[in-house]
């Protein structure tokens, strides 16, 4: 059960990637002497839509009834596919990020003009850059303490002991994100951070777009990486979240109460924060447009 959903996710990507490619095609056939500005604005545009689509599509299949059940009896491991969707959605975000990246409009013409500037990674992602970092180390240390305190198995919790006119006795409660869950879900968080990391190299190295000025070029360039921020903010904050939560409810039931309410309330804050961060690019205004041509005064 687990290949027809490869393959559609991979017909899936296929079809982004097309999608971009002709895109940027048809308008460098069109529009040959417009502005590249205008060109490379729509591009950024549509390369957001398809990803956005793409991962909303991938959303609804693993929250639907039959790519739950899919995924859930893929693996030895019960729910761990499930686990692992955010960020292996966030990972096919990024691709189709890439592919338009690659796919930049780029001047036509023998003749290109543009204005240079030096730019980074880290003064591109700005604040958003440092969220995802450190949603990402909160992730990984959570994770960590996750599987350094899972029971035998790694799948549920240790319920502290308790003793009775009987005797002693003990129980454990889960599903609880031990080892089991937690290595996949640390390798694909490494995987997300380093594939983020090189779209936005890609950003800072990608084409400047002939005729625009340098604060034209920068401001969609920090849009692009907006973008890419904002999606896997809200994928990898979210999957986070849900981890946490799921973590902090088998502690509740193993009667650890502290622990519980330190992974409820940072599960709590990822959650909000990512899907605030997230949204919050959409009222992003688009790079600067270029000052209008002064109009000649009638005599």
């Amino acid at each position: 059960m687990f290949g027809p959903p490869v393959a559609a996710l991979a017909a899936l990507c296929a079809v982004a990637a097309a999608v971009l490619i002709l895109a940027g095609s048809v308008r460098v056939r069109r529009h040959p002497t417009r502005k590249v500005l205008d060109a490379a604005l729509s591009h950024e545009r549509t390369t957001s839509a398809v990803a956005g689509l793409l991962a909303l599509l991938v959303i609804a299949y693993v929250l639907s009834p039959v790519g739950a059940a899919d995924l859930t009896s893929s693996t030895h491991t019960p729910g761990l596919l499930l686990a692992v969707a955010p960020p292996a959605t966030a990972v096919l975000l990024l691709a189709v990020r890439a592919v338009g990246e690659l796919t930049w409009p780029r001047t036509q013409g023998a003749v290109r003009t543009a204005a240079l500037s030096r730019r980074s990674v880290r003064s591109l992602g700005e604040w958003r850059l440092t969220l995802f970092l450190v949603t990402v180390a909160i992730s990984a240390v959570g994770l960590v303490v996750f599987g350094l305190t899972a029971g035998e198995g790694g799948r549920a919790v240790d319920a502290p002991i308790q003793v009775s006119p009987d005797g002693w006795s003990t129980g454990s409660s889960g599903p609880y994100p031990g080892w089991p869950y937690g290595v996949p879900l640390l390798v694909a968080l490494a995987v997300v951070t380093l594939a983020t990391l090189g779209v936005l190299k890609l950003v800072s190295r990608r084409s400047v777009v002939s005729g625009a000025t340098a604060a034209e070029d920068d401001a969609l360039r920090r849009l692009s990486a907006a973008h890419v921020l904002a999606g896997v903010q809200l994928l990898v904050g979210l999957g986070t979240a849900a981890v946490m939560l799921l973590a902090s409810l088998a502690l509740f039931s193993a009667d650890r109460s502290p622990a519980a309410f330190v992974a409820f309330a940072v599960a709590t804050a990822i959650g909000i924060t990512s899907v605030v961060a997230g949204l919050s690019v959409l009222a992003r205004h688009p790079a600067p447009a270029a000052p209008a041509a002064p109009q000649p005064s009638a005599a």
